[in-house]
C-alpha cells in the first residue's frame, strides 16, 4: 500500500479543478479482502474530489495470465461494487492498459503498486510500463518548469526570512543600545 503510485494520463500535471479527479486502479481481486479495500481507500483519498474507477479482469484473461480463482469474475465485480471507496466498477478490464481505454474512461490518474507486474509478453516486461513512460515524457517539461516555480518560492522565502531577521536584529540593537 505505501507502494502505491498515481501516473498522470495527461500533458497537464495538475489535477482538474472543474470536476472530480477520475483515478484508475485494476486488479484481480479475488477473494476480496480488507488489503483490497485499503489499496482503493489510499487511491480514493488521493485527491479531495476523487472519483474511482475500478477494472477487474475476466475470468478468462485472469486465468490465462495469472491462473485459477476461486470467484467468477461476476462474484468479483460484485465484491468490488459494495466497497464504499469505489464509485464506478470497469468490468472486462484489460490486463495491459492503452491509451484508448485510458481515453475511453477519461482517466486522470492511475493508482497501482510501484513493483512492476509482468505483461503477455513472457519477456518480464511491467503491465503499468505504458503509464511510466507517459509520467516520464509528460513530466520533463513540466518537471523543469514545477522546479523554477518552487525555487524562485524558496528563494522568495529565504529573502523574507533574512530580511525579517535584519528586522529583528535592528530592533533589537536599537532597544539594547538606547
Amino acid at each position: 500500500m505505501e507502494n502505491q503510485k498515481l501516473c498522470n494520463n495527461n500533458s497537464n500535471s495538475s489535477p482538474p479543478e472543474d470536476r472530480p479527479v477520475r483515478v484508475y486502479a485494476d486488479g484481480i481481486y479475488d477473494l476480496f479482502h480488507f488489503g483490497h479495500a485499503r489499496s482503493l481507500e489510499q487511491a480514493k483519498k488521493s485527491f479531495p474530489n476523487t472519483y474511482l474507477l475500478v477494472g477487474c479482469c475476466n475470468d478468462e484473461v485472469t486465468h490465462k495470465f495469472k491462473g485459477k480463482t476461486v470467484m467468477t469474475e461476476s462474484e468479483r465485480y460484485e465484491s468490488l461494487r459494495h466497497c464504499r471507496w469505489v464509485d464506478e466498477v470497469i468490468p472486462d478490464a484489460p490486463w495491459v492498459m492503452t491509451q484508448e481505454f485510458l481515453d475511453k474512461h477519461t482517466i486522470d490518474f492511475v493508482a497501482h503498486d510501484s513493483l512492476p507486474y509482468a505483461d503477455t509478453s513472457g519477456a518480464g516486461n511491467d503491465v503499468y510500463e505504458f503509464e511510466k513512460r507517459l509520467r516520464v515524457n509528460m513530466g520533463l517539461k513540466k518537471l523543469r518548469e514545477k522546479v523554477k516555480e518552487q525555487q524562485e518560492k524558496v528563494g522568495e522565502k529565504v529573502c523574507i526570512d533574512f530580511h525579517a531577521k535584519i528586522v529583528i536584529i535592528c530592533v533589537y540593537i536599537l532597544l539594547v543600545g538606547s
